[in-house]
This record gives structure tokens, C-alpha cells and sequence, in this order.
């Protein structure tokens, strides 16, 4: 959830992985894992 909430307050996945400490890629894994979704 922290990662799916980060990436709307940043408006980005880039920006959610800077504040998170970590990779982009994990981030998008991450919020397609919560939402139960593969993204392209």
C-alpha cells in the first residue's frame, strides 16, 4: 500500500522510488502486485 500511496503523491513511479529507496521497476511491481494487475 505505502508504494501504491507514494506513487500518487508524487505523481510518478520515479519520484515514488526516490522516496522510497527504491528502483522504479520494484515500484511498479509493487503497486501491479496490490491492484492485481500486470502492467505493460
Amino acid at each position: 500500500m505505502a508504494a501504491y500511496v507514494a506513487v500518487a503523491e508524487a505523481q510518478g513511479f520515479t519520484g515514488a522510488a526516490r522516496k522510497l529507496g527504491m528502483s522504479a521497476p520494484a515500484v511498479t511491481l509493487a503497486v501491479a502486485a496490490r491492484l492485481g494487475v500486470q502492467l505493460l
